[in-house]
Formats: structure tokens, C-alpha cells, sequence
């Protein structure tokens, strides 16, 4: 989700900057009456984000979130308060439905009305004659209806060509993707993700020859190999980001052409994936990965850095995983989520010293049988600053060698079996902001420390004494 919003902020800041032009005509009377339809389909604005949109000012100087050229035609509407650091404005919100007189915005390169959050009713197919858009942002609101063919029809009505960007993520969409997306030819990203779009992937989207992010999850597309996932993807050179997870794909194996993308992030998650990884996989492009695949072949993933299995029924042990090869100076571990499985222990005593490991920031273990204590080794791990073994069966002491791990943010390791007092070195760290041992055996006094931490963070543990808790008691 990063990527999508630094993208489309950078897309915004670069249109707020260059596309404002100083009109030397007045806002064009198409282009005008254009914006004032749509307003007039606007049911309810509380965040009052179209109030100076009145017929008796020119829009292109006077009208908030409207952008024009030198000739006075409209190249740019956004919702008002956009372009800010915070993409994502919370107090926006717009009722209402999408008018088709949109359409004769001809000079129009821009239009975001995302996060809006209550748009309604379909997208209206006169969009399809924006042959200069090259942004369309209409995610976040509650647009229903299938995805209109003349958005990517290219020359029979003019089509979205030129469209580069393309966000209706977050809608209540539904439908097929349509075979004629074939006619964004510019588009390089694409994100449809959290619709309930269904059926087949077409095999025309691997004409997208410029696409580089394409972003599908959370949607109800169907099928097998070969028609789900049609090798027509493999033709996509430029493609870095490919997000089919969380659709009922049945996808059961990684089909072999998949070899041919240069993908950096793969995400395959709960498509039906199932059995080994295939052995190409060893010497791919691919630096995260996420699906269910089986671990035992993750150590010959040299390029993999973020690696995210949580919620599923994988075993075994995990020296597997951290003695993956790495290829410097590429391959070390940024996050682990191993969280929610069945992965067996005790955790090696060595963990902390495998060259996977070596800049590791995220490590997620909870909720896994482990057995034994926590390694000391962890406290040679320099970069790692979230740490969670919640319900992991760990026994023993918490050593004091964690408090050399001195990035550490979040430490969490509630509800274990552990033993004696709390290092005092790892309760001071200077980054510390969240940190809980409660429901383990831990005894002492608890170390005077400058972190805020609640009650809760402690408790359940009956040797445990000292603030916040009550104090000890003297002998």
C-alpha cells in the first residue's frame, strides 16, 4: 500500500506544480458547465469542498481544485486540500454520483475524486472520450457497476490511451475485467484491488507492454491454469509488482512461464497455492514473496527479503528459514512473519548470527509451539526493531544480551513460560515504545525505566513487584 500512495502523491505534487498555469482566457463555457453538473449531482458536501463553485466566478482562477491551461480549459480536477503530505485526508467526504458530462472535460490529464467515500452508482462510460487523462483516481468510495469497456477502448471513440495511472480500488465494482484494457497502452499502474470483480483474467492484459505495478487482490476472480493466470503475463518486461492474493484462483502450482517476469514483489496469497516451490525460483528477481509454499525450499531464495507466511498450517523447524542464502548485496531478511502455524523448536541458539539475519528490522514468531529459551543470539541482531514471540512456549530467562539489539521499538512476549527478572538494559532502550512480558513466571523487582508502559504490560506475572505495579514488599 506504500508504493500506491508515494506514487500517486509524487503524480499529484508534479501536476500541482507544472500544470497551474496562469489562464490567459477565461475557464472555457463547456468545461464550466461540465463542473457544475457534476456539483449539481452532489447530494450532500459537509466538508463544504465544492462551496466555491458558484456560476458567477471563472473556474479556473476562482473554483478550488480545478487547474486550467493558457487557453482556459481544464486540465486538472482533484478533490480540494489534496496536494498536502498527508495524501490521505480523513475529513473528506462527498455524497452523490458521478455525472457523464465529465466526459467533455476534452484537455482533462487529472481527475481525482478518491476518498470521497460515498460516490455511488456506475462510472459512466462518457469518461471513455478523456483521450489527454493521464490520471484517474477514483478509489475509496462506493462506485458499483462493471468496469465500462470504453474506458480502454483506444481509437474507436478515442479511449484512455494516454491514461498512465489508474486507482478504482476500494469500490463495490463488479464484473469481468474487460478484454479491451488492452487499450491502455500507456498505463503503468493499475490498481482494481478490494472490488468484487470476477471471473477470468483476459489475455489481452498482456499487451500492457508499459505496465509496471498491477494490483488485483481482495477481488472474487476465478478460474484455472490455464485461463485464470493466461501466459500472456509473461510478456510484461516491465512489470516490478504483480497482486493476485486473496482471489479464489485455485491456482494449486506456479505455472512455469511465470520464470519469464522480472517481478521483484510476487503476491499470491490464499489463491490455492499449494506443494514446493518450482526450482527456478532460486535465481529470480523475486525480493518478496507471498504466498504458501513449502518452507523447506525457501532457502535457496538468495534474492528474498520480506517474507510473509502468517495464518497458515505450516511445521517443521525454522533453522530452514534463517539459513537462507543471501547474494550479497542483496538477500538478507528486512521482515519475517511466521506468526499462527505450527512451527516447532526450540528457536537456535545461532539465529541471530546467520547472514540472512544480518539487517533483519521485523521479526513475527508469535503464536507457534516453540519450546526452549530465547536465544541470546537475537541480541546481535543491530537493525531488528520489532520483536513478537506472544504464546510461543519459550522458557527460561530473558537474556540480558537482547538489550544489545538497542533499534528495538516493540518487544512482546506475553503469555510464555518465562523465568527470572527483567534485564534492565532492555527495559531502558532508547527506542522502546512498546513492551509486554505479562502472563509469564518473571520475578524481581521491575527495573526503573522512562518508557510509558500500562499496568497490563506486567501483569500475571505473581513475582513481579515494584511501579506500575504495587510495590515490594520489604523483608
Amino acid at each position: 500500500m506504500e508504493i500506491s500512495w508515494h506514487t500517486k502523491t509524487f503524480s499529484l505534487l508534479f501536476f500541482f506544480i507544472f500544470s497551474r498555469l496562469a489562464p490567459s482566457k477565461a475557464c472555457h463555457p463547456v468545461d464550466k458547465e461540465a463542473l457544475l453538473d457534476f456539483k449539481h449531482r452532489i447530494t450532500d458536501d459537509p466538508s463544504k469542498l465544492l462551496l466555491s463553485w458558484t456560476a458567477s466566478s471563472d473556474c479556473c482562477t476562482s473554483w478550488e481544485g480545478v487547474a486550467c491551461d493558457a487557453s482556459g480549459r481544464v486540465v486538472d480536477v482533484s478533490r480540494p486540500g489534496l496536494v498536502s503530505d498527508n495524501d490521505f485526508v480523513e475529513d473528506t467526504y462527498m455524497s452523490g454520483t458521478l455525472s457523464p458530462s465529465l466526459g467533455n472535460l476534452s484537455s482533462l490529464q487529472l481527475l481525482d475524486l478518491s476518498n470521497l467515500k460515498d460516490l455511488k452508482g456506475p462510472i459512466p462510460q462518457e469518461l471513455g472520450k478523456l483521450t489527454k487523462l493521464t490520471h484517474l483516481f477514483l478509489n475509496t468510495n462506493k462506485l458499483t457497476g462493471a468496469i465500462p469497456i470504453t474506458l480502454s477502448i483506444p481509437q474507436s471513440i478515442g479511449g484512455l490511451a494516454a491514461l498512465e495511472l489508474l486507482y478504482l480500488n476500494q469500490n463495490h465494482l463488479t464484473g469481468r475485467i474487460p478484454s479491451t484494457i488492452s487499450g491502455l497502452g500507456s498505463m503503468i499502474f493499475c490498481r482494481l484491488s478490494e472490488n468484487k470483480l470476477s471471473g477470468s483474467l483476459p489475455p489481452s492484459i498482456g499487451l500492457l507492454s508499459k505496465i509496471q505495478r498491477l494490483i488485483l487482490e481482495n477481488n472474487k476472480l476465478t478460474g484455472k491454469l490455464p485461463s485464470a493466470l493466461p501466459p500472456q503475463l509473461g510478456k510484461l518486461k516491465s512489470l516490478q509488482t504483480l497482486d493476485l492474493s486473496y482471489n479464489p484462483l485455485g491456482l494449486v502450482r506456479i505455472p512455469d512461464w511465470f520464470r519469464e517476469l522480472r517481478v521483484f514483489r510476487l503476491m499470491l496469497a490464499k489463491t490455492g497455492i499449494e506443494g514446493e516451490l518450482p526450482h527456478w525460483l532460486s535465481s529470480s528477481s523475486i525480493s518478496q514473496l507471498d504466498f504458501r509454499p513449502s518452507p523447506v525450499e525457501f532457502k535457496n531464495l538468495s534474492l528474498l527479503m520480506d517474507l510473509d507466511i502468517h495464518s497458515n498450517k505450516f511445521s517443521g523447524r525454522l533453522n530452514v528459514i534463517f539459513s537462507k542464502e543471501v547474494q550479497d548485496p542483496l538477500g538478507h531478511f528486512n521482515s519475517i512473519d511466521l506468526s499462527s502455524n505450527i512451527f516447532t523448536g526450540p528457536v537456535d541458539d545461532d539465529m541471530g548470527e546467520r547472514p540472512a539475519m544480518a539487517s533483519i528490522s521485523s521479526l513475527i514468531l508469535s503464536h507457534n509451539p516453540f519450546r526452549g529459551p530465547l536465544p541470546k543470539s537475537v541480541g546481535k541482531l543491530r537493525e531488528l526493531q520489532v520483536l513478537k514471540l506472544v504464546n510461543t512456549g519459550l522458557s527460561g530467562n530473558i537474556p540480558v544480551e537482547l538489550g544489545d539489539a538497542r533499534e528495538l521499538s516493540t518487544v512482546l512476549l506475553s503469555k510464555n513460560k518465562l523465568t527470572g527478572a527483567i534485564p534492565e538494559t532492555l527495559l531502558n532502550l532508547k527506542e522502546l515504545k512498546q513492551f509486554d512480558v505479562s502472563s509469564n513466571k518473571l520475578r524481581g523487582r521491575i527495573p526503573p525505566h522512562k518508557a510509558i508502559l500500562p499496568v497490563s504490560a506486567f501483569k500475571n506475572n505473581p513475582g513481579l513487584c515494584g511501579p506500575p505495579l504495587p510495590p515490594c514488599k520489604r523483608i
